[in-house]
């Protein structure tokens, strides 16, 4: 599934091609994907000018006015999905999975293909994400903000994790996987950030001290930057805006790697492949629960 570093990539990209444009037509070639379009979509986006995109967690939300009338296209990818610009047009509705396509006046068309159509859109009145669009109003923190900070970890979060009777005694990686803790994380970065930091993933949030909340943050931090630099991970079917690959699958120190040696400095462990709720979870075998 695409996570925050590919979905911010896209979001960059696609600023530069589609801020100030205006939307012609927008064509289906099927009723849903993983729920129903809303109602009169394709009329409700006719006509209306892009104004930004931003992200939230792993959505991208393209903000339009028509009208006089502001709201918010909200898509997320699921699995598969896969945004891709065209600068002179692009054919092949329902052909190969590609499930709509929004035409611009004066040429080029933002297309959107998902194999496994896992991925859904909506449209939300307003300008506030977090308000105005239900989907977004359980997110918890984005892990570049300045509110995400290794205090709030080891005092926030370890308290809440431990008085609730549901996530008490869980683990740093499923606290990261959170999305009402930690928004737009996923198994692929919450591996690696925890490498970095040198944290076992089923260490309990509880358990941790705030120096070991500190590292986690920063950890997650040097990971997020790498990614979103290399333009994310392409292992299965993401692709960046203009169909090329991502190319951090390349510097992946954890993920995938079971059975070889660790490439910490130093360290002559081997990776461990554990499984933590229901994800393959790879970690140094010289780390301790």
């Amino acid at each position: 599934m695409p996570e925050l570093p590919e979905v911010e990539t896209i979001r960059r990209y696609l600023c530069s091609c589609l801020v100030d444009r205006c939307i012609s037509s927008v064509r289906l070639a099927r009723k849903d994907l993983r729920f129903p379009f809303p109602a009169r979509f394709c009329e409700r986006l006719a006509g209306a000018r892009i104004t930004a995109l931003k992200r939230r967690g792993k959505y991208l939300a393209i903000f339009c006015v028509k009208d006089d009338t502001s709201f918010i296209w909200l898509v997320h990818l699921g699995m598969s999905g896969r945004l891709l610009w065209f600068s002179e047009g692009a054919d092949g509705l329902g052909i190969d999975h590609r499930h709509v396509c929004a035409d611009m006046v004066c040429g080029g068309a933002l297309c959107y293909d998902d194999v496994r159509r896992f991925g859904f859109m909506d449209l939300c009145a307003g300008t506030d994400m977090d308000n105005d669009c239900e989907r977004l109003r359980h997110l918890g923190i984005e892990p570049l903000s300045n509110r995400f900070n290794g205090r709030w970890l080891w005092e926030e979060v370890s308290k809440k994790s431990k008085s609730s009777k549901n996530s008490g005694g869980k683990a740093i990686k499923d606290i990261l996987m959170d999305q009402r803790y930690v928004a737009g994380l996923g198994n692929i970065y919450v591996t690696e950030c925890l490498w970095d930091a040198m944290v076992h993933p089923m260490r309990k949030i509880h358990d941790l001290t705030l120096d070991e909340c500190e590292q986690i943050v920063k950890g997650v931090r040097k990971v997020l930057r790498l990614a979103i630099d290399a333009g994310g991970s392409s292992l299965r079917d993401y692709r960046q805006g203009d169909g090329s690959l991502g190319y951090f699958q390349l510097m992946l120190r954890a993920y995938a790697r079971a059975g070889k040696e660790c490439l910490r400095v130093g360290c002559d462990g081997t990776i461990n492949k554990i499984t933590i709720g229901g994800r393959s979870s790879f970690f140094c075998s010289k780390l301790k629960t």
